[in-house]
């Protein structure tokens, strides 16, 4: 693996191990872009559901935000803890390898060769393709979204977990949503529009919900602040 300095908003430098070429890109969107729109600060609590490789929550972590961050992926897991442990904040991101969904389960993961992090829950029906073919299916433990944000406010809380968005933000009650003051996503478009549309319609009652559009999407990145 590589190891690349980054620099913060708040000017501190962290190093980052990268391993496929895909990384970069995923380190730019949060370090050069800020594609989620993320403003920590000292003490927020900050929730990270598809941490990858930690590039994320130590961005929120070296400003100071406190990390609780969900990684299933066998493989990618421990790169995220090798990430938090090169920089010393195993006291500021808590990892945890298990998926988050709408109840506590087992989900089976596609592999995807080039970039883990884009590994996907196998839904009945779905072929895989290219290189895919090739790796197992991997089952991961889950946990709801509702026990994960419990009972205490969250400032931020970051989802790119690959389509299952939809299942846990559908399924998930208001009053456990209501505990996010900022949510941000990247949405993914396999579960078809209707899905998208009736998660959209849910959020709005929580959220003022601004985005991105990509490739003729309304919203490509999400970004949902809470009405009250």
């Amino acid at each position: 693996m590589a190891q690349i300095p980054v620099v913060a908003p708040n000017r501190k430098t962290v190093e980052l191990l990268t391993k496929e070429p895909v990384d970069h890109e995923i380190i730019a969107e949060t370090w050069e872009r800020n594609v989620y729109k993320v403003a920590p600060t000292w003490g927020m609590r900050v929730m990270d559901v598809g941490a990858h490789k930690g590039y994320f929550s130590i961005f929120c972590a070296v400003q100071g935000a406190i990390v609780t961050a969900y990684e299933p992926h066998p493989t990618t897991f421990p790169e995220l803890t090798a990430n938090i442990a090169l920089n010393s904040m195993e006291y500021m991101v808590v990892p945890n390898k298990v998926a988050i969904w709408s109840d506590s389960a087992v989900l089976r993961l596609h592999q995807n060769p080039g970039n883990p992090g884009g590994s996907n829950v196998h839904r009945e029906g779905c072929e895989c393709v290219g290189a895919c073919k090739d790796l197992p299916l991997v089952d991961v433990p889950a946990v709801s979204f509702a026990s994960a944000l419990g009972t205490r406010e969250w400032d931020i809380v970051k989802l790119d977990c690959e389509g299952a968005e939809y299942e846990f933000l559908l399924k998930t009650p208001d009053e456990s949503l209501s505990l996010i003051r900022y949510l941000t996503m990247e949405v993914h478009d396999w579960s078809g529009v209707e899905a998208y549309r009736r998660m959209v319609k849910k959020l709005s009652r929580i959220f003022h919900i601004e985005g991105e559009g990509k490739n003729g999407k309304l919203f490509y990145y999400l970004h949902a602040t809470r009405r009250t």
